[in-house]
């Protein structure tokens, strides 16, 4: 069976890190990649954010905006968007030792030469909280030339990863024949 997802590389956490870089994923190859995230585990309550890599190490201008849709269990729809941040969401929201129903999906278009470098991101998961996150949808755009040429995941405050496997894959061109 062919597919169009290339596997690049494969990255994860086993003992408690405060974060996750992946490096050496973007390059001139693909235009597209898919960034899976299969587990995670947070020390702590708290929402899972990331910058890009480029040649110089991590970026953190303030040039990350972002819009999320969040689907609540006990209310309706909740937002978050925000412009000129040093790092964006990836709407994973990390419970302290749990791992149950996290799954999440990043696309990241044209990182490696680009303009304008931007992502979408979807993930399922169980907060266990009053007001249930069940999941969250959005789009983050960085807003300045670059190569980027990897990814990081951090935490928005102090929280630190016990466990986080991660799987990059290219996207190739689809050609008609």
């Amino acid at each position: 069976m062919s597919t169009n997802l290339q596997f690049i590389k494969s990255a994860e956490i086993t003992t408690q890190s405060a974060s996750l870089s992946v490096t050496d994923i973007f390059s001139a190859r693909y235009d597209n990649y898919v960034i899976m995230i299969s587990k995670m585990v947070a020390s702590a309550d708290d929402t899972m954010r990331f910058t890009y890599i480029d040649g110089s190490g991590e970026v953190t201008a303030a040039n990350y905006d972002y819009a999320e849709q969040i689907l609540y269990s006990s209310t309706t729809f909740g937002t978050d968007k925000n412009t000129g941040q040093t790092s964006a969401p990836l709407g994973g929201y990390g419970i302290q030792g749990k791992e149950e129903g996290m799954g999440m999906q990043m696309t990241v278009y044209n990182p490696f030469n680009a303009t304008y470098t931007f992502s979408s991101f979807q993930c399922g998961y169980h907060a266990g909280t009053s007001n249930t996150e069940l999941a969250r949808k959005g789009y983050t755009m960085y807003d300045t030339n670059g190569s980027m040429t990897g990814i990081k995941f951090k935490w928005n405050a102090s929280g630190e990863y016990e466990a986080l496997k991660v799987n990059v894959y290219g996207i190739k061109e689809w050609v008609e024949v």
